[in-house]
């Protein structure tokens, strides 16, 4: 009802409503002086862990639609050189706990065969630069690498011959 009457009376652009009525401040229009005192305000404010914790609540079990989803994943691909580099910088340095580490490295040990197959078939195709092949290829030199992980490395190799060994006497039985 609010805002039918702020439209009828004008009282908008009027300037005596600061908002076009109803919930909140829909229509408000905000100075970029005015964000840079809210954004000052904010910065270095210390949350007490109450206040974390029922923020965490509020947000578990929030389902975000796929069109959303969608959206920010849109929004990450077309980001700017420069905010790259922010981002960059912001995580350089930062320091990952052992639990964190340990529970990224589960994550990624103990991924199901489904998600292993997504993620397979999404790379596959794809065509990677000389000059992108040349980058990785410089990133891995004089990494020095612990002679246990040497021996897995060279195990892995060993068993993916002999399973490619296999295959071939089996495909020369069957033609």
């Amino acid at each position: 009802m609010e805002p039918h009457f702020i439209a009828e009376h004008d009282t908008f652009n009027s300037g005596y409503n600061m908002t076009l009525g109803g919930e909140g401040r829909l229509g408000q229009i905000v100075s970029d002086e005015t964000r840079a005192k809210m954004s000052a305000a904010g910065k270095g404010r210390i949350m007490s862990d109450e206040t974390r914790e029922k923020m965490s609540a509020a947000s578990k079990g929030h389902i975000v639609s796929d069109e959303t989803r969608e959206k920010i994943g849109a929004a990450k691909q077309n980001m700017s050189v420069e905010t790259r580099a922010k981002i960059g910088a912001a995580h350089k340095g930062k320091i990952v706990s052992a639990e964190s580490r340990a529970k990224m490295r589960d994550a990624k040990q103990n991924m199901s065969v489904e998600t292993r197959a997504k993620m397979s078939a999404a790379g596959k195709g794809k065509i990677v630069s000389a000059e992108t092949r040349a980058k990785m290829s410089a990133a891995g030199k004089g990494k020095i690498v612990s002679a246990e992980t040497r021996a897995k490395i060279s195990a892995f190799h060993k068993a993916r011959q002999l399973s490619s060994l296999k295959h071939n006497v089996v495909q020369e039985m069957l033609n």
